[in-house]
């Protein structure tokens, strides 16, 4: 983590590595959670750790970055109520409330970045210099495009990254592991062992009869919480949000037309794109003798390499003008009328000469093409106005004690009614409740709610805009014990799922009883029933910990490992029991001069680092008393009314 922090300083792309350094942060220690914060309410501060605070902006900004960022790691759309589920508001919220204790202890001490020492970072850092080891614009530039970031943003992020990695290094820096620490670890990560074994199947208890009622039911007794049914609600809910209402079949042909004239070069066309190469003089004297080898026929090539500048450097790719980051280069390169070589430009980091390789023109999608989806926005637009109309309508009449089934049926709006729903979202059948408008945020409010209770309608954020859900909780039925007789199926099933896996250790007990006295593993399972194995006894070698080697289990691993060597022991399993003998336990020597010892000392080092700052981070959290607005920060991720 400091080391990420040390990276961060040195880093082009500083706000990344602080954010993933922040993330661990929170996984280290407990302590970030913010039940424990005091709240103040009003304002759009988020959040107040001491003289610093936390904008609305800046939550939304950081949120919906990480929102972002999960959905590329899951590589699924995760809606709002998900992340929610998840605790991503509160994630985020942590890492911001982290840097802002670093940022009031970097203030505390007057630590500040000049300008010379961020100009300095960004032209020593080996990624931006090309071939001959000179500052590469280009590949500035570009990188600050993949990042999504402008110049004075990318400045912004290391003004405040540098301070916190400034004081970092002065709580946790140069902390090493000892010797023996190493030496520990290393035993524990290099150990490698092998085994024989062989996996029992449920036949492998042999047969097993139903239980009488007597002894079914005093089991069922001893065990009642396992069958308590929980608590039921039933529901009556009424979701209105702009893709609902939105009839793009009433929107006239005309008006999509003039929608589509007015869009068609920003929305449904595609810009002009030109590929671009650059090299960046120091002097415009340069600038212009080179200018004049190219029109005496040297090729751009030649002129890149005789300055010792890889085509990598030089060559921006496929480009429109706004994604070229110089202005004057912009200017210049569009401004060709055919593919060719511009005379020398001063730009931002020296004199210029682009060349063009390649023109592809903009176009433009025809009207017939997207004629529907101008349709389904302009509908979507004007929905959206509706749904805040109907919003205030609805609140008048729930204002009235109207029921929403007779809301919803003056305004023509589906109602959704569920009979019975669970805290999880189940039916009483333990099904999956369909098209749960808001998900957890609905069950959430439900089932902090009553029966005629006037509830707030919770606020739903879909791609076209925001909506709105309103619920009656019609029914309550209250979590109880079942009766033998009601779960009396599901009893005998459980008490046979027990039962086989009881009488599965008793014989894997045997076995391994039987081995640990030296009988042969073949012989041992020749006596097993037919159908007690589930496949031929097998051997696998170099079982590392915290492995699947093999195919075996963790579980198995596990017990593998807390197994002597020439031992036996077994491990239950879904539906079954493995049997295993440890055949060979090994630990390489440990070598200080090896490159792994030296990883690991490096890891170590961090390892403790990152304790030691994260346990300082909590104290001084703890001293400054944070506060937090928890109606700004619904504004910020999103959320309903009815809070997270």
């Amino acid at each position: 983590m400091l080391q990420l922090f040390r990276n961060a300083g040195r880093n082009w792309f500083g706000k990344a590595l602080t954010t993933v350094l922040f993330g661990l942060l929170i996984l280290s220690f407990a302590i970030w959670g913010v039940a424990d914060w005091v709240t103040n309410p009003g304002g759009n501060t988020v959040a107040t750790v001491g003289a610093r605070t936390i904008s609305t902006e800046q939550m939304r900004e950081a949120y919906l970055n990480q929102l972002q960022a999960l959905q590329r790691q899951l590589r699924t759309p995760v809606t709002p109520e998900q992340a929610r589920a998840l605790g991503l508001d509160r994630q985020v919220l942590g890492q911001l409330v982290g840097q802002a204790v670093l940022d009031s202890e970097a203030d505390a001490f007057r630590l500040a970045v000049p300008d010379a020492t961020i100009v300095d970072i960004v032209t020593r850092e080996p990624q931006f210099r090309d071939s001959a080891g000179n500052f590469n614009r280009a590949a500035f530039d570009a990188a600050l495009r993949n990042a999504g970031i402008s110049e004075q943003t990318f400045v912004d992020e290391q003004r405040a990254v540098l301070p916190r990695r400034q004081f970092a290094e002065s709580v946790a820096g140069d902390v090493a592991a000892i010797r023996p620490m190493q030496e520990a670890f290393h035993r524990f990560a290099a150990e490698r062992r092998a085994a024989r074994y062989a996996t029992l199947t449920a036949q492998a208890a042999g047969p097993i009869a139903d239980p009488d009622d007597a002894t079914l039911e005093s089991w069922f007794n001893e065990r009642k919480s396992v069958f308590r049914l929980p608590e039921f609600r039933a529901l009556s809910v009424l979701s209105i949000e702009p893709e609902t209402l939105a009839k793009p079949e009433n929107v006239s042909r005309e008006a999509a037309l003039a929608r589509y004239e007015a869009d068609k070069e920003s929305r449904y066309g595609t810009p002009e794109t030109r590929h671009l190469q650059q090299i960046v003089f120091k002097d415009a004297g340069e600038a212009a003798a080179a200018h004049e080898r190219l029109n005496a026929g040297e090729t751009f090539e030649a002129v890149a390499a005789g300055r010792g500048v890889a085509e990598a450097d030089y060559d921006l790719g496929l480009v429109t003008r706004e994604e070229v980051f110089d202005p004057a280069v912009a200017q210049a390169a569009f401004a060709l009328d055919a593919p060719g070589v511009t005379a020398p430009v001063q730009g931002r980091f020296g004199s210029v000469i682009a060349r063009v390789v390649s023109i592809t023109p903009p176009s433009v999608q025809s009207f017939g093409e997207v004629e529907q989806s101008v349709r389904l926005a302009i509908a979507i637009e004007e929905a959206r106005a509706a749904v805040n109309a109907l919003h205030d309508a609805i609140e008048d009449a729930r204002a009235s004690a109207r029921p929403l089934a007779e809301i919803a049926k003056e305004n023509g709006l589906p109602l959704q009614t569920i009979p019975a729903v669970d805290g999880s979202g189940r039916d009483a059948a333990g099904n999956p409740v369909p098209d749960l408008a808001t998900g957890a945020d609905l069950l959430g409010a439900a089932f902090a709610s009553d029966i005629g209770a006037d509830n707030a309608p919770l606020r739903r954020q879909t791609s076209t805009g925001a909506g709105y859900v309103w619920f009656d909780v019609t029914e309550v039925t209250p979590a109880r014990d079942r009766t033998f007789a009601e779960a009396r199926e599901d009893a005998v099933k459980r008490w046979r799922t027990e039962a086989v896996a009881d009488r599965l250790a008793t014989v894997a007990g045997d076995i391994v009883a039987r081995l640990d006295k030296g009988e042969a593993f073949e012989d041992i399972v020749a006596t097993l029933p037919e159908g007690a194995l589930a496949a031929p006894i097998a051997a696998v070698a170099d079982i590392a910990r915290n492995s699947q080697t093999g195919g075996l289990p963790p579980a198995a691993v596990q017990q593998i490992f807390a197994t002597h060597k020439g031992k036996a022991g077994s491990a239950a399993l879904p539906g079954g029991r493995i049997v295993f003998l440890v055949t060979e336990a090994a630990t390489l020597p440990f070598a200080a001069d090896a490159p792994q010892a030296a990883a690991l000392a490096r890891q170590l080092g961090t390892a403790l680092a990152d304790d030691l700052l994260a346990e300082y981070v909590a104290w001084r959290q703890a001293e400054l008393k944070p506060t937090f607005n928890e109606q700004a920060l619904r504004a910020a991720t999103g959320a309903g009314a009815a809070g997270l």
